[in-house]
């Protein structure tokens, strides 16, 4: 059994696959044990934990909001494909086959503009939703139907 010795770590000699891969391609583990250095991370999220929500909070808003402006200005420059509807504020993404979530939910969850953009290229085609009264109407060139 290989061994790697950490000298702040009890028992100082470890098995290697107690550390952590620094660089797998290369064979590279990190010089610290993955038990101290969950506990050192431990230690420091406790003593910032103030800091690092509010971190946590202003990266998730900051995500939608990419999101959010990613979406308006492809459906901006995509226009329906079946009425040819320039304005995104009635457009939606039509998804056809595989379906892995909504492109609102990946918004709305701050998702990585990357999941964003994959899910988006599952969609073929955008339905228009058309307001009635208080139901709509969605428009999909192939059927009517009131959600």
């Amino acid at each position: 059994m290989e061994t790697k010795v950490y000298t702040k770590c009890e028992p100082p000699a470890q098995p290697i696959e107690n550390f952590g891969w620094k660089d797998r391609l290369r064979g590279k583990r990190h010089a610290v044990c993955k038990t101290c250095t969950a506990f050192r991370s431990s230690n420091w999220y406790y003593r910032n934990q103030d800091r690092q929500r509010e971190n946590v909070k202003n990266n998730n808003l900051q995500y939608r909001q990419n999101a959010r402006d990613y979406v308006f200005e492809y459906l901006s420059t995509h226009p329906c494909t079946i009425c040819g509807e320039i304005d995104p504020v009635v457009l939606e993404f039509h998804h056809l086959g595989e379906k892995d979530n909504e492109v609102s939910r990946l918004m709305g969850r701050g998702a990585s503009l990357e999941a964003l953009i994959r899910e988006i290229k599952k969609c073929s085609g955008f339905v228009q939703t058309v307001i009635e009264g208080s139901q709509r109407k969605i428009v999909d060139g192939t059927k009517d139907a009131t959600v």
